[in-house]
Parts: structure tokens; C-alpha cells; sequence
């Protein structure tokens, strides 16, 4: 509940760019899931939570504030 939570307060500064590479990754992790490839599955989801987190780092102290 809390990343979905997390999700919606940084949506509206994700560029549609940002979007466009995050449903490349989930595509590429699905590829790799599915194919049975753990090991690179895992991999790609590192990368994607390591870019997500300082994603978040870059933010606008707005993004924060209690009425985003």
C-alpha cells in the first residue's frame, strides 16, 4: 500500500520520457521473467529500484510538501 502510495505523490513529476524508459524496464523484466532467466530478471529490477530511489532523491522539495 505504502509504494502505491509513493506512486501517486511522484507521478505528476515523472516526464513522459521517465515514463516511457519505466515501462521499457517492466517490459524487459517480463521478457526475462518469463523467458526463465532469474538472474538477469533480478538484475534489471536492481537497476530499476536504484533508479527509482534516486529518482526520488532528485525531486522538488514541493514534492514533499503536505498539500502535493
Amino acid at each position: 500500500m505504502q509504494l502505491h502510495l509513493l506512486r501517486m505523490q511522484f507521478q505528476q513529476h515523472v516526464t513522459p520520457a521517465d515514463r516511457k524508459r519505466q515501462f521499457k524496464e517492466y517490459e524487459t523484466l517480463a521478457a526475462f521473467v518469463l523467458g526463465d532467466n532469474a538472474g538477469k530478471a533480478e538484475t534489471i529490477m536492481r537497476q530499476h529500484v536504484r533508479r527509482t530511489r534516486l529518482a526520488i532523491e532528485r525531486l522538488p522539495d514541493k514534492a514533499f510538501a503536505e498539500d502535493s
